[in-house]
């Protein structure tokens, strides 16, 4: 359909149409044609084999096959349906394009022969890294060896076979877990990148953790830990020409590299911590010692990093791509910004390097455009130090949401023309990865069959997991940095030796949680009382029972009417099996209005005690579910370890890094502590590190603590003196500002020599 017809006179007339294209006809012949989006453009990718082509991930559901130079564009929407994410060439088949849309969907297209396929297993949420490799043999048999590797905001990992897209796709998460002999939950995968000859693996997590994986067997090569939020994207870089020579903060000048024949194989990642980070891997080593600096970082944008891309003509020079609204070149040998092109409107999600011009950059953003522009035009060379994108004040949500115009935007060089546009604004991604309880084993208590209640079986309500039975113990979570100190201190040597280390400021309600047996049951005899002065007699009834005294905890529920107020106290006048009837029926009413905490507490009546474990875990409530396996299971059951790693995990993705902290050590993991600790740089924490690694005798983990320690205290002292320095600076210029302004008058002058003398 043609929308607009406009006569420019001289036999030229202007038309615009459904397939967003603006077209300019001279004397009834197509004289010019410009591409429009009708979305953001999410993702770019430049095809190795093919360097003309460049595919765009646009939010108007679909795939565009861009020939700049030709002004040419495929649009592909066949099995789209949604925003399309972010597009991956093929690396050894021409024409073959892979993509991956909000839905979690993966499709991969032909272009040569406009054949689509699409897999039978996507993300639950939208994908947001798709890379080309290597495929172990236990996945396939595939001589050709070559899958796709997606990964989506649920944080899994799948392996998709071209020739096998009808059948299930492999997790690569459990492979890696299998293969690796995880001893704890992986955080929640957000990027995945094959190195070119499909010999490396490289994965980013939501805690800023880097993997490097070796084919074929994908074995852990080693963990770089210099992030300290979500990956966003990885790069590898391969330079087979001169060598690129890496200045880092510790080194005073550059230092020659040996000549070798090996090509230099970089890595380069982006974060939310608005960091972009370079590690040279051409001699790596298999170590199980984390990696805490990289060997460049570069730090100038003010908001989050979305897409960095090398370039391919001289790996000298990195481009990345942000929020701020920028697209930034930098010089990674001497760390510094080169290039910062400022011609978006908007956020920029993606940015790709010119295979044909070493001067151009492809970048996308959420102004529906693609824009090309030359690194050597831009006045500019690092980003502004403010983001001209962060909003100045707080939306008025009360206020009616307008309807967004729809304008369709002309993709050209260094210039926009507005026709029409409609998308909606995108939220970055933030994986929450799904949490699985295992099947909790039968435990005989009372004479009755078991009663199996399954969350997932009751229509779910939006709503709150109710308030907490241990408000003393959540409280002390949050206390400040030196309390929290000297509760991991104190918990770390209760667990791993036998020394007496008391410190007389704990409580139970500090340390109860994460130490001995007998701490936890007094930590919930101080919650009890403490709910009973402040007549909260259902709260203090429910911590009765979960003490096993259960009789006495009947009678005053059924006093205080902090049950129910007739079925369970007829039902105890009916014998055993009614009694037991009733409360099953009470627990799955508990259990449609959300109210867990009691349920589990009614569950447990019954003897259901891993059934009321294993609901309070899958709804979160981490310190009720512990304090239960701790009074009624064996020290040494795995669920408590279970629990602990779990919680855990919740917290370190919520950057509640002292209560993961205590989780970790609880469960006996020093390690997973320790690198959790790391993840704070500051003098202090890295002292308490230290400390917490020679109490459980982390000797591997020691030299690298102490280096991050020292480089922490020396970034402390030059900060020191350059704000002294500041200071001194400011007042020198006041008095020559006072001097000038005594000598602009006769009458002043000589008093002021006086004075002066």
């Amino acid at each position: 359909k043609v929308f607009t017809i406009c006569n420019l006179g001289n036999s030229q007339v202007v038309t615009t149409s459904m397939d967003r294209e603006t077209i300019l006809w001279r004397e009834g012949e197509c004289a010019k044609v410009a591409h429009g989006l009708g979305g953001f453009a999410y993702g770019l990718d430049i095809s190795s084999l093919s360097p003309n082509r460049i595919a765009v991930a646009t939010g108007d559901n679909m795939v565009r096959i861009w020939e700049p130079y030709q002004n040419k564009v495929i649009q592909v929407w066949q099995s789209v349906r949604t925003k399309v994410m972010v597009v991956a060439w093929h690396p050894y088949k021409e024409g073959v394009v892979s993509f991956g849309t909000e839905e979690g969907r993966i499709g991969i297209y032909d272009v040569n022969s406009g054949n689509m396929n699409t897999s039978s297993t996507y993300h639950e949420k939208p994908v947001y890294s798709m890379s080309w490799g290597y495929v172990p043999t236990k996945f396939s048999e595939d001589p050709l060896k070559t899958g796709l590797y997606s990964c989506g905001g649920e944080g899994i990992i799948f392996c998709h076979k071209p020739k096998e897209l009808g059948k299930t796709a492999p997790n690569v998460n459990s492979y890696l877990a299998a293969e690796n002999n995880y001893k704890h939950q992986p955080p929640a995968r957000t990027a995945v990148d094959w190195e070119f000859n499909s010999k490396l693996l490289a994965v980013g997590s939501s805690n800023g953790v880097i993997e490097i994986f070796k084919a074929p067997n994908l074995q852990l090569l080693t963990v770089f830990q210099y992030h300290t939020r979500i990956i966003n994207k990885l790069r590898w870089g391969r330079n087979e020409g001169e060598k690129v020579i890496l200045k880092t903060s510790t080194m005073e000048e550059n230092v020659e590299c040996p000549p070798s024949d090996q090509p230099q194989l970089l890595l380069g990642s982006c974060s939310d911590d608005n960091m972009i980070c370079v590690q040279d891997l051409s001699s790596i080593t298999p170590s199980t010692t984390p990696i805490l600096k990289s060997d460049q970082t570069l730090k100038g944008h003010t908001a989050r990093l979305t897409d960095i891309d090398w370039n391919p003509h001289n790996f000298k020079y990195i481009v990345s791509s942000c929020y701020d609204g920028t697209a930034q070149v930098w010089d990674i040998e001497q760390g510094v910004g080169v290039s910062s092109f400022r011609g978006h409107a908007g956020r920029v999600f993606s940015v790709r390097w010119s295979h044909t011009k070493i001067d151009c950059v492809f970048s996308g953003s959420d102004e529906f455009t693609v824009r090309q522009w030359k690194v050597s035009d831009n006045v500019e060379k690092n980003p502004p130090k403010v983001n001209p994108l962060a909003p100045t004040h707080k939306p008025n949500n009360n206020r009616k949401k307008k309807k967004n115009a729809k304008k369709n935007v002309v993709i050209s060089e260094n210039k926009v023309e507005v026709v029409s546009v409609s998308d909606k604004a995108l939220t970055w991604r933030k994986p929450a990865p799904s949490i699985t309880t295992p099947e909790p084993a039968d435990e005989p208590a009372m004479k009755s069959e078991p009663m199996t209640v399954s969350v997932s079986d009751v229509k779910r309500k939006r709503g709150t997991k109710g308030k907490s039975l241990l408000p003393l113990a959540s409280r002390r979570d949050h206390c400040s940095k030196s309390e929290q100190a000297h509760q991991i201190l104190q918990i770390a040597n209760d667990i791993f030796t036998d020394q007496p280390y008391c410190d007389d400021s704990l409580t139970a309600a500090d340390i109860g949680l994460y130490s001995s047996r007998s701490k936890t049951f007094e930590l919930v005899a101080e919650e009890r009382r403490s709910h009973s002065t402040e007549n909260h007699h259902h709260q203090a009834a429910l911590l009765g029972i979960w003490s096993s005294d259960i009789r006495a905890t009947i009678d005053h529920a059924i006093q205080t009417k902090t049950v129910t107020e007739s079925l369970l106290s007829v039902a105890v006048t009916c014998g055993m099996d009614k009694y037991q009837e009733a409360v099953k029926c009470f627990v799955a009413q508990l259990t449609a209005s959300r109210d867990f905490v009691t349920a589990a507490s009614y569950l447990l009546i019954l003897g259901e005690t891993r059934q009321a474990i294993a609901m309070l875990v899958a709804e979160e409530c981490f310190r009720e579910a512990l304090a239960i396996a701790k009074m009624r299971l064996s020290p040494d059951d795995e669920v408590i370890k279970n629990i602990y790693e779990k919680w855990a995990g919740k917290q370190e993705r919520e950057m509640q890094f002292d209560s993961a902290i205590k989780c970790y050590l609880a469960s006996g993991d020093a390690r997973r502590a320790i690198m959790v600790m790391l993840r704070r740089k500051d003098v202090a924490s890295l002292e308490t590190t230290l400390k917490v690694a020679e109490i459980v005798k982390e000797e591997e983990m020691l030299p690298a603590i102490r280096a991050a320690l020292e480089e922490a205290r020396l970034s402390e002292e030059n900060s020191a003196h350059v704000i002294s320095g500041e200071i001194e600076v400011s007042n020198n210029n006041r008095d020559v500002e006072n001097g000038d302004k005594c000598g602009l008058s006769g009458s002043v002058e000589q008093p002021a020599l006086q004075n002066g003398s």
